[in-house]
Order: structure tokens, then sequence, then C-alpha cells
């Protein structure tokens, strides 16, 4: 039995110590304690070591030295119900994916953060007022986001570069709060219930908009004219039956989606889209997705360029006289 007891207090210390070696080897800065115990017995700390990436199975190396040191605070998958609650003045990318989270608290807290996502969780709203200025990115997709964005709300973010707010349930967006964000990039508004569509801002450094997967019934003439670096526009999986010829610099785009899905069968009022059906050869750089049309009866399910032989049908197009 000594034997025995000897043996097993033998291995409790290996395992032990090399439980230590590989904590202390996954930590990047000196810290003030190992964690021996296992997650499930030790509560959630608030942070980690910099560049600490933890998910649902890992046991936290350790506590840091210096708290003020954190620049990547990353959790996923690891029951998270809040943002880290420490003022963290070094904090520069905070990532939070597949937790509990359902309010992104004070951000004034992290006063140099640059990039924050929060996906899969379950956020209803963007208090974004504290928000620091040094923001950069902003991705928070597959939450439960239902409230339109106060007035505002994004007015301060201008180092935004990436704005990325899919899978939630807007259902509308005020582009104007966008117009000093003259780096922004990106601009991802998918799979919301967006449904009508303005004349957005200058915003000289938009490359990409997504506004697929919405319930757009209407777009507003010129809407993305001001666009004028635009390369991506997605406008695939909506409601709308017709698009304004001047509503974007068509041959300055690179792609452009229009096509439906099974969730969402875009289908178009051919008759007078014939300038649509030319893209491709007045704009010969520009790859075109097009949806099918719904009228007239003649072109139903037929692709606009496949629509082109039966649009004699189309009624002629109204004019107003005036006296």
């Amino acid at each position: 039995k000594n034997a025995m007891a000897t043996t097993r207090a033998a291995l409790a210390i290996f395992i032990l110590l090399l439980a230590r070696v590989r904590a202390e080897a996954a930590c990047d800065v000196a810290c003030d304690c190992i964690l021996d115990t296992p997650i499930s017995n030790f509560p959630l700390p608030t942070a980690l070591c910099p560049k600490f990436h933890w998910s649902g199975t890992d046991i936290p190396c350790c506590f840091p030295a210096n708290m003020s040191s954190i620049t990547v605070f990353s959790g996923s998958s690891a029951f998270i119900t809040s943002l880290p609650n420490s003022y963290l003045p070094s904090l520069l990318n905070l990532r939070i994916n597949e937790n509990d989270v359902s309010s992104l608290g004070d951000l004034a807290r992290y006063p140099a953060l640059q990039h924050l996502v929060v996906s899969n969780n379950i956020l209803t709203s963007l208090p974004l007022a504290s928000a620091p200025i040094a923001l950069e990115s902003l991705e928070i997709r597959d939450n439960r986001i239902s409230l339109v964005l106060p007035a505002g709300a994004l007015a301060n973010m201008t180092a935004l570069t990436i704005l990325q707010l899919p899978n939630n349930a807007m259902t509308s967006f005020d582009f104007s709060q966008l117009v000093n964000h003259t780096r922004l990039n990106t601009l991802d508004l998918s799979y919301n219930y967006l449904m009508h569509v303005g004349v957005l801002p200058s915003l000289p450094s938009l490359v990409d908009l997504d506004l697929s997967g919405n319930l757009i019934t209407a777009i507003a003439p010129r809407a993305f004219a001001a666009l004028t670096r635009l390369r991506t526009l997605k406008l695939n999986a909506n409601n709308m039956t017709t698009i304004p010829g001047d509503a974007a610099n068509w041959c300055s785009l690179t792609s452009l989606s229009l096509s439906a899905s099974s969730e969402a069968p875009t289908r178009l009022d051919c008759c007078n889209l014939g300038w649509l059906a030319a893209l491709p050869t007045t704009c010969p750089g520009l790859a075109l997705a097009l949806p099918r049309c719904a009228s007239p009866p003649a072109a139903e399910n037929l692709t606009l360029v496949e629509a082109q032989g039966s649009l004699d049908a189309c009624p002629p197009p109204t004019t107003t006289t005036t006296t």
C-alpha cells in the first residue's frame, strides 16, 4: 500500500509539474500565479495573459502580473455573459464570440481599443456612445439587435474602416450618421430587415457594400452614386421589383449581385430594365449576377438576359403631359 501511495503521489506531482510547464509556456508575461484548478471549479477570470486566446475547453494559464499590459482578449464558447469589467488601457483587440453577452456596457474602459468583435451572442441593442474614437473595426454579427441605432451612435467613430452588423434584426439604418467616416472601407448590413435604401452620403473609401438578404422593396434614385470607389455591391435576396438606372456608377463596379436565393427569390419587373441587361456589354469589367423576371408573364422565371426576346409584351412607358 505504501508503495502504491508513493507511486500515486509521484504521478500526481509529475502531472502537476507538466501542467505548470505547459501553462508557463503559454503565457506571454510573468504571472502572479499558475492555475492548477480545472476550469469547471474556478470562477471566470476577468482578464488573462496578453494575447491569450481562450475557449470553453481551455484552462486559463494565469493572471497577468500587470493587467494594464493586456493587448488582446479573446474568449469563445466560454459562457461569458459580459465584457471584461476592468479598466484596460492597453487593450487593442477584443473578441468575444459564441457566448451569452447581452450588453456591451461602458466601452470607455478600453480607450485604446481598435478592433471589437462580439458575434453569436444575445445583444439586442448597440449603445455605442462610449465607444473609443480609436476603434477601426466593429463586427457584431449573429445577435438579436432589433432596435434602430440611435441618432449619432456612430458619429464619433470616424476611424472605422470596417463596420459589420449582419444577421441581426434591424429594420432601418441611418446612413447619414456615416457622413464623416472617410476611412470606411467595408459596410455589411446583410440579413437584417431593412426595407428602404435612401441616398447614401459620400464615403470616399467605401469599396464593399453588402445589403443582401434584407426586405428591401425600394431603392432611391442615385442611392449609391456618391460612392465613387465602390467596387462590390450586393443587393441579392431582397424584395425590390425594379432598380433605378442612375442608382450607381455601374461601370465603376467589379461585382454586382442581384441574384435570388431560396429564402428570398428576388424577382424583377423586367420591363424597362434593358439597360441592366446591357451592363455586361457596356461595362466589360463587371461581374454581374442577375435575378429572374417576375413580369411580363412571357418572361417569368427567365433571367433578364434570357428575357430580352420576350419583352415585347411589356406595356409602353407611361408619359405625362402638361398643359
